[in-house]
């Protein structure tokens, strides 16, 4: 049978060469890779060395500005088309594809396909674990458009690195994908990521997650939080404190009088190989707090301070489902706090300190 497996970040690349292991295909599987993510060619580069896949195509990027409107609409009539002269693909005839989150070029690229194929879903992250990744946060006008066309479809099995814990809306088939270690990837992901020797994460067991501030109106607020916090944490933990930058945050000068990760490896890898039961994770809300667990059910301490933010706050109401099901998912639910005030961030502090000097006895 031939196969396809469409990737668009670094974390999806990883769990598509966990998923190719899991399946016994090495070398079996052709990729689709869009490579819109840091140092996008030297990682697929070294990709096509490893031989997990067989063939690796290299997507061209979707056009930005007012054009994309123009390619959307023509790759939704013109598939075919579409994939030979914007995407420069030869002619494709696949029985299968694996997808993660679906774009419109993924779906293009499937709608080209000279013969009706399957397809099945695997792990995205968060996403893939609640709701519905396939239509939930689609365009309505585009989805009812697919479907007048004859092109709707429904997936109906996902590969999910921790399927225990899928409390998605659509009843799917869930098979288990093997993490790193199970699959013998240690080294090779390790080349394919650059993942330079570190023992940061070891080191540090309080780690801060800074999160870019676009979604706020108030950045000036939004810095004082940050003092704040970085003021409480500073006091109550010492120089026991890493600062993980965001990839879009331009802010290192600010966090500068605490310890910042330049070394910058993956965060999957990280909470791979260094985050352990006694690290701890501090953030407004990041999804790479819930990485640990759903990667390969690590069970960090968490901190969640949104709720000091004033315009934050409200950001993240929907996503409170995700905060019960990932203390659901904890097998001690004490380790996750979700702070309302500096005094109860103090206090979460003080606690964890009492927890992990108990731990070392």
């Amino acid at each position: 049978m031939k196969t396809a497996i469409l990737i668009d970040t670094p974390l999806q690349l990883l769990n598509a060469m966990n998923l190719v292991c899991t399946l016994r295909q090495k070398g079996e599987l052709d990729a689709f890779i869009v490579p819109q993510f840091r140092n996008a060619e030297q990682i697929i580069g070294r990709v096509k060395e490893t031989g997990i896949f067989n063939r690796v195509y290299t997507l061209k990027l979707q056009r930005l500005g007012k054009d994309r409107y123009f390619w959307a609409i023509f790759g939704l009539f013109a598939p075919r088309l579409y994939a030979r002269k914007w995407l420069k693909l030869p002619r494709l005839d696949y029985d299968l594809f694996y997808l993660s989150d679906p774009t419109k070029m993924f779906e293009y690229i499937i709608d080209s396909n000279a013969k009706s194929a399957n397809r099945i879903a695997y792990d995205d992250g968060i996403g893939s674990y609640t709701g519905d990744i396939f239509r939930g946060r689609r365009n309505k006008i585009y989805m009812a458009l697919r479907k007048l066309m004859g092109k709707d479809y429904f997936i109906k099995e996902m590969y999910l690195n921790q399927p225990d814990y899928y409390e998605g809306t659509v009843k799917l088939k869930l098979h288990k994908i093997q993490d790193i270690q199970q699959n013998g990837l240690g080294e090779t992901v390790r080349m394919v990521f650059d993942v330079k020797k570190s023992t940061l994460y070891s080191d540090y067991k309080y780690v801060y997650l800074n999160q870019p501030t676009t979604a706020s109106k108030d950045l000036a607020h939004d810095l004082e939080v940050d003092e704040k916090i970085l003021s409480v944490v500073g006091e109550e933990v010492g120089d026991n404190l890493l600062v993980r930058m965001h990839p879009r945050s331009k802010m290192e000068d600010y966090y500068g009088r605490f310890r910042i990760d330049d070394v910058n490896n993956m965060w999957e890898v990280i909470c791979e190989e260094e985050i352990d039961g006694n690290s701890v994770l501090i953030s407004s809300y990041s999804t790479t707090q819930f990485a640990p667990k759903f990667m390969h059910g690590g069970e960090p301490y968490l901190v969640f301070t949104v709720n000091l933010y004033k315009d934050l706050s409200n950001s993240v109401v929907g996503e409170n489902d995700m905060l019960k099901r990932i203390k659901k998912a904890y097998s001690d639910e004490s380790k996750i706090y979700v702070v309302h005030s500096y005094d109860e961030l103090r206090v979460a502090l003080r606690e964890i300190k009492g927890a992990l000097a108990k731990a070392e006895k």
